[in-house]
């Protein structure tokens, strides 16, 4: 498992042991499956890299969904929620989000990590202090030579008990944290999902997130329908990329035949993880109108990505080579989560939680309906 081992509550040393939230979870899950576990630390800048080379199997320490990211693994079920804050002095004149949008804030952040990417992108007047070194980015607080800094909900509420008085602008970003696993492996992934899905309903997950994150992120992440939706959410955040993929070839949105193989796959992932996990499994029909909503809102944002501008000249993830495979891992997600569903969704539930968990994309409200609609069909259509 890799882990950076600079991110309190999620991963830290504390006396040269190794801590946290993720840690504590892991050594759980290691214990639990009688696995020989090691800690590999890495930075950040090279957290995704070591995955792809093989320098562990597992990334995790606070590690935040993002497209990229899913590019190069397979996320497992959410573990937890956070979002993007920026801390100031009690006395600083910032006092709002747009206050930060001036030319030449001095900003510190974590260098190579999902803050750093957010703060260039939200504040690209500033001038961003990028640090390596994560647990020096609040002493540029206290030495005046940054104006602000940017970090996550979680970690801010520590910093700010060992920092002079502070004030929270945020959050700024509503992010999901999960482990990010090798693509290869596939076993892993789903043996990780389960024992995370069994940790929620046990109440066991919900007792380390109080413990180490605080109240303000105890909210259950690794239900059946909320693995679903994040596992959709994660699907849908690649759709602009794969827009700018057709367009460099020049393709259009609407590919009648890939659409014919997206259902095909759906149906054989769904019937081949109701085999494994012994459940039955929702019917064809549930699993078609799914799938389908899922094409309907990936063509829907597609279209709204090449209406916002031309794709970048510069390539960009390839269509066959890095974006399908890509897709094809958050389908298998889609697939295990609905046959994890264990009892009935109504379509007012359902509902609610594709608005509040669709956050990557701007979908339309009747797209979004389309899919919950969908969902509650599969949790009800179950043919034992």
């Amino acid at each position: 498992m890799g882990t950076t081992l600079d991110y309190a509550p999620f991963s830290f040393r504390e006396g040269g042991d190794p801590q946290g939230f993720d840690v504590d979870l892991v050594r759980r899950f290691a214990a639990d499956q009688g696995l020989p576990l090691t800690l590999v630390p890495v930075t950040w800048p090279g957290l995704v890299p070591g995955l792809v080379g093989g320098a562990y199997d597992v990334a995790l320490g606070g590690v935040t969904v993002r497209p990229d990211r899913s590019l190069a693994g397979r996320f497992t079920a959410p573990v937890a929620e956070s979002g993007a804050v920026v801390l100031v002095p009690a006395a600083s004149p910032l006092r709002a989000e747009s206050d930060l949008e001036r030319q030449g804030l001095r900003l510190a952040v974590n260098a190579g990590g999902h803050l750093e990417t957010v703060a260039r992108a939200r504040f690209p007047a500033a001038d961003i202090h990028a640090l390596s070194d994560n647990t020096a980015v609040p002493e540029e607080l206290v030495r005046g030579t940054a104006d602000a800094v940017l970090t996550d909900s979680v970690e801010a509420l520590r910093w700010q008990h060992a920092l002079p008085p502070t004030r929270a602008l945020g959050p700024l970003t509503r992010d999901r944290k999960a482990w990010l696993v090798a693509s290869g492996e596939r076993e892993l992934a789903r043996t990780l999902d389960a024992w995370l899905l069994a940790r929620e309903a046990d109440g066991s997950l919900a007792a380390e997130r109080e413990r180490w994150l605080g109240g303000g992120a105890a909210a259950p992440t690794a239900t059946p329908l909320a693995v679903l939706v994040a596992a959709i959410d994660e699907r849908l955040s690649l759709m602009p990329w794969v827009a700018e993929a057709k367009a460099r070839r020049s393709q259009p949105v609407t590919d009648a035949a890939q659409e014919a193989r997206v259902l095909e796959a759906g149906r054989g992932a769904v019937a081949a993880a109701a085999v494994r996990e012994g459940r039955p499994a929702p019917s064809p029909a549930s699993v078609d109108a799914l799938f389908s909503s899922l094409i309907v809102a990936a063509t829907e944002v597609e279209r709204a990505r090449l209406d916002a501008g031309p794709a970048p000249a510069v390539d960009g993830p390839d269509l066959d080579g890095a974006l399908r495979p890509a897709i094809a891992r958050s389908s298998e997600r889609v697939a295990e989560a609905l046959v994890a569903l264990d009892a009935p969704v109504d379509a007012g539930t359902a509902r609610a939680a594709t608005q509040d968990g669709v956050r990557s994309v701007a979908l339309s409200p009747t797209t979004l309906d389309r899919i919950a609609d969908a969902i509650a069909a599969c949790a009800r259509g179950a043919v034992p």
